[in-house]
């Protein structure tokens, strides 16, 4: 029998209601591993004694703001543990998740395990634009029909559906081995909001051993709007954070290719709005544009 002990992992900034859902769905688990352990990036001491009355069980550390650097702190003290689960704060877990997890990580003899997250919805266009469209795409890497791989312009498909191998796993629902995690850690660089940290983090992990898909477990990812940043800025910064995977040699992903396919967006988001007639699309083909620029001028991610 495995004596090591494991662990949860909830990294939050100022989502107490995201975080008080999360920890009571995970308490009505009989499965569920021995140390909860909640990482706040935020300075005030005000959740920490919420925890400590609502949650006496819950371990609570704080950290400097940041996903990131609180997911590295977690893993820096968390030395003994078998596997680490990583949730956000704003998942509510059902059935027997923890067990199903674990009972993967035996059947495939995976080092990380991601589940699906639900609701998971996949919008098809059924018209000759969305062909069109999709089939652009398709030629400049910005799409793909293999679930859960991270392509040559970086993008990365989710498996939103069964289960099987990939590339890496979904940073609201991931869980890895500890010891095979060893010195590997999430970028600090993408501290802020932490755009790409998941597949970054993925892409390392999986050349290490085998990354693995499932849809069995189940949790719902609420996406709390709380703290997020707008539309607009996600996709200029999605540019850097390809650029810096093609500049960090990660998986299969090329500068060549990550070039290409922001070339594709730029194009798809104007078609858009000229078919649409709307505003946004042509808002984020700027937004695009802006991300080359910094890529141009900044480079990748320091």
């Amino acid at each position: 029998m495995n004596s090591q002990k494991d662990a949860i992992v909830i990294c939050t900034y100022r989502r107490k209601p995201d975080l008080d859902r999360c920890l009571r769905s995970i308490l009505q688990h009989k499965d569920r591993p021995e140390i909860i352990m909640v990482v706040d990036g935020d300075s005030d001491q005000t959740l920490a004694e919420w925890i400590f009355i609502e949650f006496p069980s819950v371990t609570y550390v704080q950290s400097e703001k940041g996903l990131t650097l609180q997911r590295n702190l977690a893993i820096q003290l968390l030395t003994n543990v078998r596997y680490i689960f990583f949730l956000d704060d704003d998942t509510e877990l059902l059935g027997e998740y923890f067990s199903r997890v674990i009972e993967t990580f035996k059947s495939t003899c995976a080092i990380g395990v991601g589940v699906t997250p639900l609701p998971y919805v996949i919008n098809r266009e059924h018209s000759l634009h969305g062909f069109l469209g999709q089939a652009l795409y398709r030629v400049l890497g910005q799409v793909s029909a293999k679930q859960g791989i991270v392509t040559r312009s970086g993008l990365n498909s989710s498996r939103y559906h069964g289960e099987g191998p990939a590339d890496w796993l979904p940073g609201c629902s991931m869980t890895y081995h500890r010891e095979s995690i060893g010195q590997t850690r999430f970028d600090k660089r993408r501290a802020g909001y932490g755009l790409g940290e998941d597949v970054d983090f993925g892409l390392k992990m999986s050349s290490k051993g085998l990354l693995y898909w499932t849809s069995n477990p189940q949790i719902v990812h609420h996406q709390s709007p709380a703290n997020r940043i707008r539309s607009g800025l996600i996709v200029r910064q999605y540019v850097r954070h390809k650029w810096t995977l093609a500049c960090d040699s990660l998986g299969q992903v090329s500068k060549p290719a990550v070039i290409l396919g922001i070339v594709g967006q730029f194009l798809f988001w104007i078609i858009n709005g000229l078919w649409w007639r709307k505003l946004d699309p042509f808002l984020f083909a700027l937004a695009t544009v802006n991300g080359l620029v910094d890529i141009l001028r900044k480079g990748p991610l320091r």
